[in-house]
C-alpha cells in the first residue's frame, strides 16, 4: 500500500498505510526529518535501520543522486553525527527527545565541480539552500566582494529579473543576503550594501531561478572552505590543529587559519585508514614507502565520523574518474532533455512577454498621438481666425481626413500583430530544442569569457570599498584571505602547494606544527 501524505505549512507528514493495522502504536517510532526547505515527520516500525529511513527520505522528495547526502543527528554527548545505514536507528547513539527522533537531510559529500556533476534539480536546490546557509553563517568564509555577488544570484533565484516596480530592494534582509561579518567590517550604510547588490542584480538580467543557484554554486565552490568538515585534532607534539576532510583529500590546519592548509594529502595517495580509540592512522604511499600520519581526536565518536566521511569522499573520488553507470547516463540524458525543455518554454514566455510589452507601448503612443491630433484638430475648428464657418454640413478636406488615418493606422496594424501573437503554438518552442541545444554550447564558451570580466569587476569591487573597510574588525581569516591574495593564490594554488613534496615531507611537516 502506498505512503499516505498530509501537509501543514512546510510540514509532510507520512504514514504507511500498513501501520494502521499495528496492534499497539508502541510497535512504532515517531521521527521528524529537516531538509533545507520542509520538515517531514514519519511514522515508522521501530526496526527500520538507517538505511530504510533514508530511502523513505529521499522517495518523498523525490531525490535520485542520494549518494551525496545523509541523515545527520546529535547524540547523547552533543555531538553531531552520520546514521549508520546498516543498524537500526534505536540501536544507534542518538538522542531522543520527547515527540520522538530528529534528523537533518544534509548533504554529507560534496561535487569537485557542481555544473558538471549535479543533475537533478532537486539535488542542485538543495545545494544552493545548504552552502547559502554555510555562507551566512560564516561557516563557510567567503570575502565582502564575493558576497555581493553570492547576494545577487540569491535574489535573482528568489525574485527573478530586477524590476523597479516588482520589488523595493530596500525591502530585502541584509542578513539574509550577507554574512554579518561582511556587514560589522566596513563603514558602509544598509543602502549602500542595497545599491552594490541591485547594480550586480541586473546583471543577472534573463538568467532562470535554475540557472541563477547553479551560478551561486559555481562562484561558491571556489571558496576554500567549500565542501570542508573540520575537526579540532592535536599531533604527536599536543599542538591544536584542524583537519579538514573534503572532495579533494585531507587538509591540515593551523588552529587559527582555516583557509590555508599547511599539508594537504590527496585521496589518490591515501592507501589505509584506521583508529584506535582516540588515535588516529592514515597510510600514504610515497613511491615503495610507506608515510604515516598519526593524530589524536577528542573521543571515538568523532573518529568514527572522520572515518566514515573519508571512505565516503574516496569512493566519490575515484567514482568520478570512472565511466558514468548506465543508471547516472540516463538520468543525465532525462535532466539534459527536461533542461532544454524548461529554458525553451522560459525563453518562449519571455518572448511573448517582450512583445506584449512592445505593443502596449506601441499602442499608447498611438492613442497620444491621435489624443494630440484631435487636440490640434479642435483648436483649428475653434479658432476665431479660422478662414471657414462651422457648420453641421461642413465636410473635412480629403488632407485632413488622410492625416488622421495615417496617424491612427498603427493601431490597426498592431491589432492584427496582436491576433496572431496571441494564437502562436506553444508546440513550436519544441522543435527549436535542437537549435537550443546549440545556443546553450555557444554560451558555455561565452561563460568563460564572462568568468575573466567577472574577476575583473570583484577587483573593481574590491577596490571600490577598501577605503571603508574598518581594520578592528577583520578576522584572522580576513587577513590570511588578504594575504593569500598579495600573493596571488587561489583555492587550487594553495592546495597544489601544501601538497607539493613527498608524502613523508608533508608528515614531517605536521608532526612539527
Amino acid at each position: 500500500m502506498p505512503a499516505n501524505f498530509s501537509k501543514v505549512g512546510n510540514t509532510w507528514s507520512v504514514n504507511d498505510g500498513k501501520k494502521k493495522r499495528s496492534k499497539s502504536s508502541d510497535e512504532c517510532l515517531s521521527v521528524r526529518v529537516t531538509t533545507m526547505d520542509a520538515d517531514l515527520e514519519f511514522s515508522v516500525p521501530k526496526k527500520i535501520t538507517g538505511r530504510e529511513l533514508f530511502e523513505l527520505v529521499c522517495r518523498t522528495i523525490g531525490l535520485r543522486e542520494t549518494w551525496y547526502f545523509g541523515l545527520q543527528f546529535i547524540n547523547k554527548k552533543g555531538y553531531f553525527g552520520w546514521i549508520s545505514f546498516d543498524l537500526r536507528i534505536t540501536s544507534q547513539d542518538i538522542k531522543k527527545a520527547e515527540n520522538g527522533y530528529h534528523f537533518y537531510f544534509l548533504a554529507k559529500f560534496f561535487p569537485e565541480d557542481v555544473s558538471e556533476e549535479l543533475i537533478q534539480i532537486i539535488t542542485q536546490h538543495l545545494f544552493f539552500l545548504q552552502v547559502k546557509q554555510s555562507v551566512l553563517n560564516m561557516d563557510i568564509y567567503c570575502p565582502p566582494e564575493a558576497s555581493v555577488l553570492l547576494a545577487s544570484y540569491a535574489v535573482q533565484a528568489k525574485y527573478g529579473d530586477y524590476c523597479d516596480m516588482n520589488i523595493d530592494i530596500c525591502e530585502l534582509a541584509l542578513e539574509e543576503l550577507l554574512p554579518q561579518r561582511v556587514l560589522d567590517q566596513y563603514q558602509m550604510t544598509c543602502e549602500m550594501w542595497e545599491d552594490k547588490i541591485k547594480t550586480w542584480w541586473m546583471n543577472n538580467k534573463r538568467m532562470t531561478k535554475e540557472e541563477a543557484e547553479l551560478e551561486y554554486l559555481r562562484i561558491a565552490q571556489d571558496l576554500d572552505m567549500y565542501g570542508m568538515q573540520y575537526f579540532p585534532i592535536n599531533n604527536r607534539k599536543e599542538s591544536n590543529l584542524w583537519l579538514g576532510v573534503g572532495p579533494l583529500g585531507l587538509n591540515v590546519y593551523e588552529k587559527n587559519n582555516k583557509l590555508i592548509p599547511k599539508a594537504s594529502f590527496a585521496w589518490s595517495e591515501i592507501r589505509n585508514i584506521a583508529y584506535k580509540e582516540k588515535k588516529f592512522l592514515i597510510r600514504t604511499l610515497d613511491k615503495n614507502s610507506v608515510a604515516t600520519v598519526s593524530f589524536t581526536s577528542q573521543n571515538v565518536a568523532v573518529n568514527k565520523v572522520i572515518l566514515d566521511l573519508c571512505i565516503g569522499n574516496h569512493s566519490l573520488y575515484l567514482r568520478r574518474r570512472q565511466p558514468d553507470t548506465l543508471e547516472v547516463q540516463q538520468m543525465k540524458a532525462q535532466a539534459k532533455e527536461e533542461r532544454l525543455r524548461r529554458q525553451a518554454k522560459y525563453y518562449y514566455s519571455c518572448c511573448i512577454a517582450r512583445e506584449a510589452q512592445k505593443l502596449k507601448n506601441d499602442l499608447m503612443r498611438a492613442y497620444n498621438a491621435e489624443q494630440l491630433a484631435k487636440s490640434k484638430l479642435r483648436e483649428v475648428m475653434t479658432s476665431p481666425f479660422s478662414p471657414m464657418p462651422l457648420t453641421n454640413n461642413y465636410e473635412f478636406p480629403t488632407g485632413g481626413q488622410d492625416r488622421v488615418h495615417l496617424v491612427c493606422s498603427p493601431i490597426a496594424d498592431h491589432c492584427t500583430f496582436s491576433g496572431m501573437a496571441s494564437h502562436t503554438d506553444p508546440v513550436g518552442a519544441e522543435r527549436d530544442i535542437k537549435s537550443l541545444s546549440a545556443e546553450i554550447e555557444k554560451e558555455r564558451v561565452e561563460y568563460l569569457k564572462k568568468s575573466k570580466h567577472l574577476q575583473e569587476q570583484l577587483s573593481e569591487l574590491r577596490s571600490e570599498i577598501e577605503g571603508l573597510k574598518v581594520e578592528e574588525q577583520q578576522t584572522d581569516l580576513d587577513r590570511a584571505y588578504q594575504e593569500s591574495l598579495q600573493l596571488g593564490d587561489d583555492k587550487y594554488t594553495t592546495l597544489r602547494k601544501s601538497g607539493a613534496g613527498s608524502a613523508k615531507s608533508r608528515v614531517a611537516l605536521f608532526d612539527g606544527l
